[in-house]
């Protein structure tokens, strides 16, 4: 009997000493979950403490970015009619560089069409003087071809006369 009561026995305490663990186990993971929330409470206070922080830095930077804009725009707006003024002086300064730079130029395009229009009266009498010329060169060599054949013709008589008083003469 003794057998079976030890047989009996070691079960019960192996599943007395499981319960024992379980119940130890689920203590610790209770302590454990309860220190992990403990921590994420922390750290979301943290979290929550940095976003306040970042919050008021953003704000602050925002206060400082817009009261350099608007002094910008102050000063911009205090400037802009100098500026514009200043462009409207270079504007009609330019429009009066240009008008004068226009006039010039159609002065210097008549002056242009004078010279072209003196050039073609001066190309013309070029060509009338070398029409004379070749017609007076065209006389001449025709002149001279007639008095070459008349001086050859003289030239040719007084050969004879010589040749005939020469040979009277011998």
């Amino acid at each position: 009997m003794q057998f079976y009561v030890s047989v009996a026995l070691v079960p019960v305490v192996t599943i007395a000493a499981v319960l024992i663990g379980i119940l130890w186990n689920n203590a610790r993971m209770t302590d454990l979950r309860s220190d992990t929330n403990t921590r994420l409470n922390e750290f979301s206070g943290a979290i929550i403490d940095l976003r306040a922080d970042f919050n008021a830095r953003f704000d602050s930077l925002e206060r400082r970015l817009d009261a350099r804009f608007d002094s910008l725009e102050r000063r911009f707006e205090k400037n802009f009619d100098k500026i514009d003024a200043r462009f409207a002086e270079v504007d009609a300064r330019f429009n009066e560089i240009n008008g004068q730079l226009n006039a010039r130029f159609s002065e210097m395009n008549a002056r242009f069409g004078e010279m072209h229009a003196r050039y073609g009266e001066l190309s013309k009498r070029v060509d009338e003087t070398n029409q004379r010329i070749t017609d007076l060169r065209d006389q001449l060599r025709a002149e001279i071809s007639k008095n070459h054949s008349e001086l050859l013709a003289k030239f040719s008589e007084m050969d004879a006369r010589v040749t005939r008083l020469e040979s009277q003469a011998r």
